[in-house]
């Protein structure tokens, strides 16, 4: 099974992608890969989502939502964690933590966030 969480416009990179028996996309918009799943979750934009994103300078940025996603909307967080069998709602600064805890190059977010974003080494 393959899982794509994301966008992914390029028709040529839509097509290398090996056959598999199954096929999800999480997506805010049709595309390639969404005509190829067999599953379709409908995703949230960057404005109804929470939680710390590290961008391409490995500096992790803390983001809350500023407009609440429509009621069949879930974030991709929210449905991993009930893929993972977490069943409640997800609180994004515990899972912050938990991975700080967790993975020792994320643990500079344990510490108290820079509000500019929080260096990774």
């Amino acid at each position: 099974a393959i899982f794509f969480v994301g966008g992914y416009p390029n028709p040529e990179w839509a097509a290398s992608v090996p056959p598999a028996p199954l096929i999800a996309a999480f997506d805010l918009f049709a595309g390639p890969v969404t005509k190829a799943a067999r599953y379709l979750l409908p995703a949230t934009s960057f404005a109804e989502k929470e939680g710390t994103w590290v961008n391409h300078a490995g500096l992790a940025q803390r983001l809350r939502r500023c407009v609440r996603p429509a009621s069949e909307c879930r974030g991709e967080l929210q449905t991993f964690f009930e893929l993972l069998g977490r069943r409640r709602l997800v609180q994004p600064d515990e899972v912050t933590a938990e991975l700080a805890r967790e993975i020792r190059c994320f643990a500079p977010l344990l510490a108290d966030p820079d509000p500019n974003g929080t260096r990774l080494e």
